[in-house]
């Protein structure tokens, strides 16, 4: 009887590791909403686009050449990029609104910045 609780026991063990090993862990901390291209309302803006592996690129006049990470963090969107070996932090208030076909950024400074999902 010890035996075959052994090997259940086993069983059971390999069975619950084999089946953490199914789920892929994602610490990225976003928004799915945001991913995508946004374009600025702003004509020559430019646009961001999100990836949902956290990555951001901009083009245009606004943030045109830069790209980094972007994260979720206090409810607020915290955009990082680096420029000649120092790091640079966006952080905004964000929102949506027509069925999350418009992004809306503020700056701390109340600048506000509207996109449009393309």
């Amino acid at each position: 009887m010890k035996k075959h609780l052994i090997v259940i026991g086993t069983a059971v063990l390999l069975l619950v590791v084999g089946l953490c090993g199914c789920n892929e862990i994602n610490l990225f901390s976003g928004d799915d909403k945001l991913v995508g291209t946004w374009e600025s309302e702003k004509e020559g803006s430019g646009t961001i686009t999100f990836f949902s592996d956290g990555e951001w690129i901009g083009s245009g006049v606004w943030l045109g050449g830069l790209n980094g990470n972007y994260e979720i963090k206090d409810e607020k969107l915290v955009m990082s990029y680096t420029i000649e070996a120092t790091k640079y932090s966006l952080v905004y208030n964000y929102s949506f609104s027509n069925n999350d076909t418009t992004l809306t950024l503020t700056t701390p400074e109340n600048v506000i910045e509207v996109f449009t999902k393309q």
